[in-house]
């Protein structure tokens, strides 16, 4: 067995994903490299792709190449030797090293290299390891019936019909769009000259016109010389007239102006006279002013004294009331007196009759009963009031315990809530269920989540794990008839739900492996049964699906897992599952650790314990209250008769002991009333002296008063003269203020007439201005027009060309009118579009010539174009037919059909849109349909794709090839058969070297020396090295940071 040129012959990965350093040697032919799932099989296939090729997306994986560095280390090192002792005399060894912060370095031969040198190499071999007819990862293989039919006839070439093929067909494809691209441009140029020629044909007549315009606008142009030469004698003229009419107007403005000035200093004077009067009267009053407010403080002050005599008056009034008082108080104070000392002497009479002794001893007795009875009712209060705390105390507990009551009964609408916020479609069923359970045969159980208790939430999460959540929310019929039933009615109302079924309501038959006593020896606490409560179908269910009652459990990490027996499949410790299950490779046990979550849905727990020592406890509680309320009953009567009693022994003792203090109170209120005379009589107001002292300020404000009275006649003479005065001024101010407004009436008629002259002389200034402003514009105009610089260059021999033709300015006009509305009536081009039209026409002819030309090369291309796929199509043809010889025999070896044919465009010369089509049919009964990602299962396609790659082999124009678990999917026949054929096509001394990858073979496969097996697995001595222990408390740390995070 002898290697070609581009065969794998070493693969060596350090630190690469799972592995710590592997090695690897394929044989020239067939590699079939299997191990059980997760071993790293397919690693070997990424290293290879990444040492090969700088993409990670090759190996459908990851998209960074940092992420295939194994966890913890910080470099990865991939070393591929690949056989080319035909050509060289030393193998190539590529070497990639990848490191943690997304970097790598290529190595050619132990030499830093680039990329592009690598695959310069490795062309040169025909490796193309992003071809998927080459190389077909696992993670791609769905990728393979994903490609359409240019693809998969592009990678078809590139792997056997070689380099020359695949460039043939590019040689056509760019022929053909350089052909495209020649019509392309024939077409717009051919738009581009029929588009020139329009614009030129619509212009046309317009640009004719152009020149009739430019005749009429000379003429025109004359005739506007001649009109500025009218205009200017016109204007000339008219300014000289205007100009002694100006010349009029100020003689008589100045005429006006000399008779109005004596007028304007007679008003003046006036004037003067005015301002002279009207200061006098602001001061006459201003005197007055003063004079009111002299007489308004004389008045302020009069009112002042009138009210001191109004209140001396009034403060002996009041006296005099206030003594009137007190005189009937004092009298009132005697009859009092009187009135007491003889109800002394009368009480004096009817006490000496009575017997003091006796009626102090009587006043006693009645003390001690009510001291006595005082006792007894603080003592019976005291116990009435611990009584009733007592009974609040116990309504209070039973109150708590009704709430933890009603709380624990209510955990089925706790669940329900639960089931609805998570699945809205079990819920929906279950209350629909709860209207309508009477149209089943038997019991239909609502979701089993919402029925089953686990008393001790420790163990919920257990129970949970196990059971898969399809089922936790599952319905259960007992009835097989009430199943069918319930799926009707529930995809009628479109609710998806889970329906089981479980005739017996039973667990006895449901048996653990071992007792209870036993599982407790090794670590244990119960199996999974005991700890969860439910209906006896639903756990029926349970045990004979998920085995609960042979699932022991732990809740604490005490148990040795390596002592538990093997006849325990599952079972849990702390937060851990583990799974027993045995190789189908070497029978040994092997152990599966899973972290296990936190519950969801059965959170809500119900514990029958605590709820039967609550509702003791709540009957007890509600007999001992019962008994307190009436023991407090009877104590609150008793107190209520000893009240009574104390209240008349109380009245009866104070009525003697007012007769015994009436003589006291009776002395007391009579001296009293004595001292109550002799502080009114000292008190008494003197009312001869208030009288007096009224008299006298009443006398002085008086006199006050007449002073004032006496100013005021004062100021009142002196404001009648003043007033006098102020009226004489006011008459003259208003005759010299008449006199001023017939003067200045008839000054401003003079002003107005001023003022009209001025206008008129200021018009006609502006007149003269504007003519000599008009006539040097028209002056500068004409200058202009005969192209002289001043108007002394105008000469007699200029004068006589205005003698000929038109005369005068109307005449002119007239005519230059006619002419003008003759131009404006032309439609003309402007000369940018007169520019265009020249310009477009010596375009369209430089287009007609680019046009020929193209034509030429489109016709030559085409010629050439037609030769090539001529030639090209023939290899291809010939390549595919020989493809679907092999294709169909080895489906037909499979008892299928196959057919692989050239796919053609509906135009022959889209070159990009030729392909290559598998069609397929694995049913007599059908027919040929194109393989797809859609139209096959995941087998046939797998089937289709394995006999496709190895049609290829017997055409191989690669070194190798490699097919990652494409099996998979396959049943034992179809997988035999593949199988069978890939040994005798790869095993053949011609074939490439392949590489299979695939977890399982099926027994008796023939095989031959040409067949390598490449086991990935530890060996048989690893596990003395590793301790299950150890490795088993790691991946527990491990899942419990993962949860933590």
């Amino acid at each position: 067995m002898a290697f070609i040129d581009g065969n794998v012959v070493r693969i060596l990965m350090k630190d690469f994903l799972t592995f710590d350093d592997m090695e690897v040697h394929p044989k020239p032919h067939l590699n079939v490299i299997i191990g059980p799932n997760g071993t790293g099989k397919s690693t070997i296939m990424c290293g290879l792709a990444l040492a090969l090729s700088q993409k990670p997306a090759i190996t459908g994986r990851a998209k960074e190449v940092s992420e295939y560095v194994k966890h913890g280390k910080e470099t990865a090192t991939i070393e591929v030797e690949i056989y080319r002792g035909q050509t060289k005399k030393s193998n190539l060894v590529v070497k990639r090293v990848i490191t943690r912060t997304n970097t790598s370095q290529f190595y050619l031969q132990g030499e830093k290299a680039s990329y592009k040198e690598v695959e310069s190499s490795l062309k040169k071999l025909r490796i193309q390891l992003d071809n998927l007819c080459q190389f077909l990862p696992q993670d791609r293989v769905v990728e393979f019936a994903k490609m359409n039919n240019v693809q998969l006839l592009e990678n078809t070439e590139k792997t056997v019909g070689g380099e020359s093929l695949y460039e043939q067909h590019e040689a056509v494809r760019n022929s053909g769009g350089a052909v495209q691209q020649l019509r392309i441009r024939v077409q717009q140029i051919q738009t581009q000259f029929q588009a020139e020629l329009g614009k030129n044909a619509s212009v046309e007549a317009e640009v004719r016109n152009h020149d009739v315009r430019k005749g009429l606008e000379t003429e025109i142009k004359e005739l506007q010389t001649r009109r500025l030469w009218f205009l200017y004698t016109q204007q000339r003229t008219q300014h000289l007239s205007l100009k002694k009419n100006k010349e009029k107007l100020m003689a008589e403005l100045n005429a006006l102006k000399e008779r109005w000035q004596p007028e304007a200093e007679q008003i003046e004077n006036f004037q003067t006279a005015v301002d002279t009067v009207r200061n006098r009267i602001k001061i006459e009053e201003r005197v007055v002013s003063n004079i009111g407010a002299e007489s308004s403080g004389l008045e302020s002050r009069w009112s002042e004294f009138e009210e001191q005599r109004q209140d001396a008056l009034r403060e002996y009034q009041r006296k005099e009331e206030m003594h009137r008082q007190q005189q009937q108080t004092l009298q009132d104070l005697h009859k009092q007196l009187s009135a007491t000392k003889t109800e002394i002497e009368q009480h004096c009479s009817k006490m000496k009759q009575d017997d003091d002794s006796a009626q102090q001893r009587v006043i006693s007795e009645l003390t001690s009963e009510v001291q006595t009875i005082g006792t007894n009712l603080t003592g019976l209060q005291n116990t009435l009031h611990s009584t009733r705390n007592q009974h609040n105390n116990q309504l209070l507990e039973i109150k708590q315990i009704t709430d933890q009551l009603n709380r624990m009964q209510d955990t089925n609408r706790q669940r329900m809530q639960l089931l609805q916020q998570r699945y809205g479609d079990a819920y929906r069923a279950a209350m629909w269920l709860q209207k309508n359970s009477d149209r089943f045969k038997n019991t239909v159980h609502p979701p089993i989540c919402t029925l089953l208790n686990v008393p001790n939430p420790v163990y919920a999460q257990y129970v949970e794990d196990r059971i898969p959540r399809a089922d936790l929310i599952a319905f259960v019929c007992r009835d097989k008839d009430d199943v069918n039933l319930l799926k009707q009615l529930m995809d009628e109302q479109n609710w998806a739900v889970n329906i089981v079924h479980s005739a017996s309501d039973s667990v006895a038959e449901f048996k653990p492996s071992r007792s209870v006593q036993d599982v407790r020896r090794l670590g244990f606490e119960m199996y999974l049964l005991d700890a969860v409560e439910g209906p006896g179908a639903v756990l029926n269910y349970l045990c004979k699906t998920y085995a609960l009652h042979n699932i022991p459990v732990a809740t604490k990490d005490t148990v040795n897992v390596q002592r538990v027996p093997s006849n325990f499949p599952r079972f849990y410790i702390g937060d851990s599952r583990y799974h027993h299950s045995r190789s189908r490779y070497t029978s040994d046990i092997m152990t599966n650790l899973s972290f296990v979550q936190k519950p969801m849905l059965l959170t809500v727990t119900e514990q029958t314990q605590r709820l039967t020592a609550l509702q003791q406890q709540h009957s007890q509680l509600s007999q001992h209250a019962s008994e307190t309320e009436k023991s407090c009953q009877q104590l609150h009567n008793k107190e209520g008769e000893l009240l009574i009693l104390l209240e008349e022994k109380r009245k009866l003792k104070q009525q003697m002991l007012q007769q015994r203090n009436l003589r006291k109170t009776l002395q007391s209120r009579l001296e009293q009333k004595e001292a109550q005379i002799v502080r009114a009589e000292k008190d008494a107001v003197d009312i001869d002296e208030a009288d007096k002292v009224k008299e006298h300020k009443m006398k002085a404000a008086t006199r006050s008063s007449m002073d004032v009275i006496k100013g005021w006649s004062e100021l009142a003479q002196r404001q009648s003269s003043v007033k006098h005065n102020l009226t004489a001024l006011r008459s003259k101010f208003k005759c010299l203020g008449d006199t001023i407004t017939e003067l200045t009436t008839a000054m401003q008629e003079m002003e107005q007439r001023v003022t009209e002259k001025r206008e008129e002389v200021a018009e006609a200034v502006q007149q003269v201005k504007e003519t000599v402003r008009a006539g040097q514009e028209t002056l500068a105009e004409l200058l202009l027009s005969l192209g002289l610089s001043s108007a002394s260059q105008i000469n007699d021999a200029v004068r006589g060309t205005f003698n000929d033709g038109v005369q005068g300015l109307e005449p002119t006009e007239q005519k230059l009118t006619e002419l003008e509305a003759h131009r404006d009536c032309l439609v003309t081009a402007d000369a940018q579009v007169v520019e265009e039209f020249n310009r477009r026409k010596k375009h369209i002819e430089n287009l007609q010539l680019q046009l020929d030309r193209v034509k030429e090369e489109e016709e030559r291309c085409t010629s050439s174009m037609a030769e090539q796929r001529a030639e090209w199509l023939k290899n291809v043809a010939t390549l595919t037919s020989t493809i679907n010889q092999s294709f169909s025999k080895l489906m037909a070896r499979m008892k299928c059909a196959g057919e692989v044919k050239l796919s053609k465009p509906e135009n022959e010369d889209e070159l990009s849109k030729y392909g290559l089509s598998i069609c397929v049919r694995f049913r007599g009964s059908e027919r040929l349909r194109e393989l797809t990602a859609q139209q096959q299962s995941g087998g046939e396609r797998a089937v289709s794709t394995a006999l496709y790659l190895l049609a290829l082999q017997t055409l191989s124009a690669v070194p190798f090839r490699c097919a990652d678990e494409i099996n998979q999917g396959m049943d034992a026949e179809n997988e035999r058969q593949m199988f069978t054929m890939l040994v005798e096509h790869m095993t053949d001394i011609n074939a490439s070297q392949y590489f299979l990858i695939t977890p399982k073979l099926l027994p008796n496969l023939p095989y031959n020396d040409r067949v390598n097996f490449i086991c990935v697995f530890n060996g048989p001595k690893i596990s003395c090295q590793i301790s299950l222990k150890d490795v088993f408390k790691r991946k527990a740390q491990l899942a419990k940071a993962a949860k933590a995070r």
